[in-house]
């Protein structure tokens, strides 16, 4: 009977996140707004595991996982996030820096994902720096 009832709330909750009104009080959340790699040298790379939660009570959809900003090209996504995030969950994302200039860098992490109602798209953003090393 335990088995079955779990089966139940698992379908439960799977079935339920093709609704518009699931995406309604998403909320991403991060322990880091902001990374610092280090001083790494030329030829080198550093990635970074970033944690994303959903802290809302309802699924959230990323849209998309992109690196903006002054040094975009030192930076790269290596793994990009689970396109949904069920609530009071969370998935893993990987950042590299591989430095190819000298001194201090940095760029932005721009996760975008449906807001509240799903009508806009939010944007969480993380900044991230480093120092090439020759």
């Amino acid at each position: 009977m335990k088995k079955i009832n779990l089966l139940l709330l698992v379908l439960v909750l799977f079935s339920s996140c093709n609704t518009k009104e699931d995406f309604k009080s998403s909320k991403l959340w991060t322990p880091e707004s902001e990374y610092y790699f280090g001083s790494v040298s030329f030829g080198k790379k550093v990635t970074k595991k970033f944690k994303l939660f959903n802290s809302g009570e309802s699924p959230t959809k990323i849209v998309s996982l992109k690196i903006s900003g002054k040094n975009v090209n030192q930076f790269k996504v290596e793994k990009k996030a689970n396109n949904i995030i069920a609530p009071t969950c969370f998935c893993h994302f990987y950042i590299s820096y591989i430095p190819t200039l000298k001194g201090k860098v940095e760029a932005v992490i721009e996760v975008e994902y449906y807001d509240d109602n799903k009508i806009n798209k939010e944007l969480f953003l993380i900044n991230v720096f480093g120092e090439g090393l020759r």
